[in-house]
């Protein structure tokens, strides 16, 4: 997970039973780089042994889509209310980016 959220999201995760699904939380508030600052990016995927170019990020915001093609990923934007015509509004979609 690579998060613009302050520093209790791991705590959170941890509460509400979701934490043990991801093997890494790249939070800014723990790193000290901010979406869209590829650093952020590069964090979670060097702690997981993950090539930019064998990731693909899903993000809700411009800044995803910004730090993680900086960061060499492939970028994909969701939104589920299906308002921008430019985003995946099912995850389902994200299928057909994978390898």
């Amino acid at each position: 997970m690579v998060s613009n959220w302050d520093a209790t999201l791991p705590e959170i995760l941890e509460v509400v039973g979701l934490k043990r699904y991801f093997d890494h939380l790249a939070v800014s508030a723990l790193s000290g780089h901010a979406k869209p600052d590829p650093r952020l990016f590069q964090e979670a995927l060097k702690a997981l042994g993950v090539a930019p170019k064998e990731a693909v990020h899903v993000g809700d915001s411009e800044a995803d889509l910004l730090g993680a093609e900086a960061a060499g990923m492939k970028a994909l934007l969701f939104d589920p209310l299906g308002e921008n015509p430019k985003a995946l509004s099912r995850l389902q979609g994200v299928l057909d980016y994978l390898p």
